[in-house]
């Protein structure tokens, strides 16, 4: 294959999946502040400006950074909203996911592609969804509370929240 086009292919591969990205930090007082993305390229980037990012966890392949956002709820910063940020071309592209319950618990990336989310009331059980890492969309639900039949994702998602940090 001839270099140039062999260049072009990349690029276009590169520029569909995103750039990697070498690190994603909140910085910020009270729990709360802007994401900042550095790739390895030496971009840094800005995200949530507003200062109400309160989380950023990085994807297995370093491609897409899920941020949960906050909101003051009864006078405390509680983790309210959920976007995912890719870097492509020094740019930053934000993809809003929709969670139909009041607060973010908890989430992890089980692979490139698939992110669980722990969402539901402030004491009480809630639902995992099912999002879909590239796209934002919520491709399945499950609902803790009544608990039959869990798909094999929320049971790896129970594994990543029991295993011992490392």
């Amino acid at each position: 294959m001839h270099p140039l086009l062999t260049s072009l292919l990349f690029a276009l591969a590169a520029a569909v999946a995103g750039d990697p990205v070498r690190s994603a930090t909140v910085e910020g007082k009270g729990g709360h502040g802007v994401v900042v993305l550095r790739s390895d390229g030496g971009v840094t980037r800005r995200v949530a400006a507003k200062g109400d990012a309160m989380q950023a966890i990085l994807s297995p392949d370093r491609r897409v950074v899920a941020v949960v956002r906050g909101a003051p709820v009864d006078g405390r910063w509680a983790r309210t909203a959920l976007e995912l940020v890719t870097l492509r071309d020094g740019a930053v592209h934000t993809q809003r996911v929709e969670i139909d319950q009041p607060f973010i618990r908890d989430l992890a990336f089980l692979d490139d592609a698939r992110l669980v989310v722990d969402a539901g009331g402030m004491h009480f059980a809630g639902t995992l969804l099912l999002v879909d890492a590239r796209s934002g969309a919520v491709r399945e639900r499950f609902s803790v509370v009544e608990g039959r039949g869990q798909p094999e994702w929320a049971a790896a998602f129970e594994r990543l929240r029991s295993a011992p940090a490392r």
